[in-house]
């Protein structure tokens, strides 16, 4: 992972110093560009149901995150992207083809790009213990939150271990000031997007995107595919967390849920009350010997949407095996190490697997 990193008045290279200080989330906007660039995003001469549903919520009154589409022309950085633009024609081009076409890897820039004085291009090693940490601190202390700073993702130094070395990823693509990023297939996805709350105003993000990108496309990928919490340029899907309560009550004190108008805490505490036994037979713990029936089933599940990760059997079995823990260690709920779970439902008459899930 290649983090530019600032140096004191001594020359010393420090990390950007933490802040306890903890306001305004990191929404992803104008000034903070969460985009990979994407040189040949592809315009559909069809365009899918979910392309249509986001632009017709980003259309709405509230639109995504409650705004809407007049909050797009402010956009300077996005409108210097090779993005649809929002403002568009509304009528697809007559002819599929890439917004910017691909280019050989001798054309592509070969030097990083720079950076404002006092920062700099380190490399990180998300194997070492200690780095690890720093990028899991940066994350828990600066990365998204609601606006009031109340809560905040927290991904152990564990999990980010996890999602960051799926197979077939390239070291030299963790990079970024304060920016870890994930790629993956023949496009890439970012995800983890996180600049230090104290450097924001340094429009160092744009140089960190453009920097992703130009890593990206010496490796001959030149598409790209990115999330937000907030509408930028272009939404082609939208999507919901769907939440589960467990510890209604504690999430109750938290605010991170509410109880409903003309109901109990106690009524809603027995709403979500959970089974004290099993009651889908069959279901038991994944293992290897499951992968290629889960490879099968997830293949065929995903065929009915119009944009999917298509992961093979190796793919499959780091996204639901490789983080299940270290055998024999911890308790009956986390072995030691333990960032996904995974299950199974197995017909027990011929032994196929009907059913899976994981979380």
């Amino acid at each position: 992972m290649s983090v530019p990193t600032s140096k004191n008045s001594d020359g010393i290279v420090d990390t950007a110093q933490r802040s306890d200080d903890i306001k305004n989330a990191a929404e992803i906007d104008d000034n903070q560009a969460a985009e990979v660039e994407p040189s040949s995003s592809k315009k559909k001469k069809k365009k899918s149901k979910a392309a249509n549903g986001a632009k017709a919520e980003v259309k709405s009154k509230a639109g995504i995150g409650g705004i809407n589409s007049k909050d797009m022309e402010k956009h300077k950085f996005w409108s210097t992207q090779p993005v649809v633009q929002m403002g568009e024609p509304e009528a697809p081009p007559e002819e599929d083809g890439y917004i910017e076409p691909s280019k050989p890897a001798e054309e592509v820039r070969q030097d990083p790009y720079p950076l404002p004085q006092y920062f700099e291009w380190t490399t990180i090693d998300i194997d070492d213990p200690k780095q690890r940490e720093e990028v899991h601190e940066l994350l828990s202390l600066h990365y998204v939150e609601d606006k009031d700073a109340k809560l905040r993702f927290k991904y152990s130094a564990e999990f980010l271990q996890w999602a960051l070395q799926v197979p077939g990823y390239y070291k030299e693509w963790h990079i970024g000031e304060y920016l870890c990023f994930f790629a993956k297939f023949i496009a890439a996805e970012a995800n983890y997007i996180c600049v230090h709350k104290k450097l924001r105003s340094k429009r160092l993000a744009p140089v960190l995107i453009k920097e992703v990108s130009r890593q990206i496309h010496l490796k001959g990928i030149f598409q790209a595919i990115y999330t937000a919490a907030v509408v930028i340029p272009t939404p082609i899907s939208t999507a919901q967390y769907q939440h589960r309560n467990l510890n209604v009550a504690k999430l109750v004190d938290i605010h991170f849920s509410w109880v409903p108008r003309n109901m109990t805490l106690a009524r809603m505490i027995r709403l979500n009350q959970l089974a004290n036994k099993m009651q889908l037979p069959g279901i038991r713990e994944m293992t290897e010997y499951d992968i290629l029936q889960v490879t099968a089933l997830y293949t065929k599940y995903m065929a009915r949407f119009d944009m999917v990760p298509i992961m093979n059997s190796q793919e499959i079995r780091h996204q639901f095996l490789s983080g299940g823990g270290k055998t024999g260690t911890g308790d009956k709920w986390r072995k030691d190490d333990q960032v996904v779970w995974a299950y199974v439902v197995e017909n027990k008459d011929n032994h196929k697997i009907t059913d899976f899930v994981s979380f």
